[in-house]
């Protein structure tokens, strides 16, 4: 649903997926609205929707493979999105393990985005932010340390997704909080 909040009149609903939307974001001019739908068939994939805001028409539809997003951010020339999130990689009949996944794709893209594919394993990525002033993006997702699992905040790259740096989980006490510096390589998280 798209709201005036001066008015708080309803503009525009739409109903495009059975399980509802999983993230929505604005390109930075406001021109285009991307959102995520999710199905409620276990072997659909993610569709991220982008919609020019003026005419309320679709810009495009662009498949996700491997995984189901569940954040998505404008690249700073909003021409491209990060979308981030995760699959459930079968370990046997009856259970997976959760596995996060990052996506880049042009807002016209016409064929399927294909994960970025990272030597480590990360839980779901399930909280995003562009740094401000850099070419990258914070990312919250978990890790296992000494048999328990534990939430970490990485750096990374923006035009290739690979990881950058990594915070001390036992630092990251949640997504609240989070502000890089501009132009710097200084973040400050609450906790």
């Amino acid at each position: 649903r798209l709201w005036n909040t001066q008015t708080g009149e309803l503009i525009r609903s739409e109903h495009c997926y059975n399980s509802g939307t999983a993230c929505i974001a604005f390109s930075h001019d406001g021109s285009l609205l991307a959102f995520s739908g999710n199905s409620n068939s276990k072997t659909a994939e993610s569709r991220i929707e982008v919609y020019d805001v003026s005419s309320w028409t679709r810009h495009n539809s662009i498949e996700i493979l491997e995984g189901r997003a569940y954040n998505l951010l404008f690249q700073r020339d909003d021409k491209s999105l990060i979308v981030l999130g995760g699959e459930c990689v079968p370990l046997g009949q009856e259970s997976c393990r959760p596995t996060g996944r990052i996506w880049l794709c042009g807002t016209s893209s016409k064929s399927a985005a294909m994960p970025v594919k990272d030597e480590a394993q990360f839980g779901y990525f399930n909280y995003a932010k562009l740094l401000a002033g850099s070419k990258q993006f914070l990312v919250r997702t978990d890790v296992t340390q000494n048999n328990r699992v534990v939430s970490q905040l990485q750096v990374r790259d923006a035009s290739t997704g690979k990881l950058i740096s990594s915070i001390d989980p036992e630092a990251v006490a949640d997504n609240q909080g989070l502000a890089g510096h501009p132009g710097t390589s200084r973040i400050v998280t609450r906790g």
